[in-house]
């Protein structure tokens, strides 16, 4: 069949019109189904507002301004409890201990020495000549820093050994000392090894468990008969002490030189 100008420009018309409708169902369509997931949206976050805020109830809240000063009391709280906890299970090192002066230092070594050589004298206990630390300290203050901390560790020890009536202290050995990632707390340890009568080996296993309250603690021990009444013990005890600003900067940054510390 063939069509005048004028059919063919109704037909065409005729069916851009029912293309449009089409479209326009289609959009109406989805337009529908958007505004209804949408509405159940919204009242389930309404019914969530509801809960937590009780705009129905205004007593039931806080205004802004409150709930600030409440949240920043109660994180002044928490930093106290953790710095009352601190202070307890990791305490400062006592403050010779941690002056960076290098004369200081040595002097505080040369006290140290006199001291456990007059308990000795006074207990009749037997030293190793070879104790840590005789000939000096490092010149670099990290690691002076570090062997200032091991140097309170194995004097506090010593003076447990020699109070619990050992018989005999055959060596010394410092350890490693190592960072935490942090970089907020040190351990350093040392390795002792004594010979001493079954009651002195248990006075000082005492003392060392109460050693605590000043930051030491055991890491590892064993124990050999040597006859009836005389055994030798080994034991690494460790210490535990916050890295301060005090101690030197240089030690957040040193760990790997710590380790390396006599």
């Amino acid at each position: 069949m063939t069509l005048t100008p004028m059919q063919r420009t109704l037909a065409i018309w005729g069916g851009g019109t029912g293309a449009l409708l089409i479209v326009m169902l289609v959009v109406l369509g989805v337009r529908g189904s958007t505004e209804s997931d949408l509405d159940g949206e919204a009242q389930k976050l309404y019914a969530d507002y509801l809960r937590l805020y009780h705009p129905d109830k205004p007593n039931d809240g806080l205004p802004a301004a409150d709930a600030e000063r409440a949240l920043t009391q109660a994180q002044d709280m928490q930093l106290d409890a953790l710095t009352k906890a601190e202070s307890v299970l990791v305490p400062e090192l006592p403050r010779p201990y941690r002056t960076m002066d290098v004369n200081e230092a040595d002097a505080q070594v040369h006290a140290d020495y006199q001291a456990i050589h007059q308990l000795s004298q006074s207990h009749r206990i037997k030293l190793p000549e070879d104790l840590p630390f005789l000939s000096g300290l490092d010149q670099d203050p990290a690691r002076r820093s570090v062997q200032l901390a091991k140097l309170y560790l194995y004097r506090a020890v010593l003076d447990r050994c020699m109070d619990a009536g050992v018989h005999r202290i055959i060596n010394v050995m410092p350890g490693k000392a190592l960072l935490d990632p942090t970089g907020s707390y040190m351990q350093v340890s040392c390795v002792f090894t004594v010979d001493t009568h079954y009651e002195g080996g248990q006075a000082l296993l005492q003392a060392l468990l109460q050693a605590d309250a000043i930051g030491i603690g055991i890491s590892s021990l064993s124990i050999e008969k040597i006859s009836d009444v005389m055994q030798n013990m080994q034991f690494t005890a460790n210490l535990l002490y916050p890295v301060r600003s005090d101690n030197h900067p240089a030690l957040r940054t040193q760990g790997q030189t710590a380790q390396r510390s006599d």
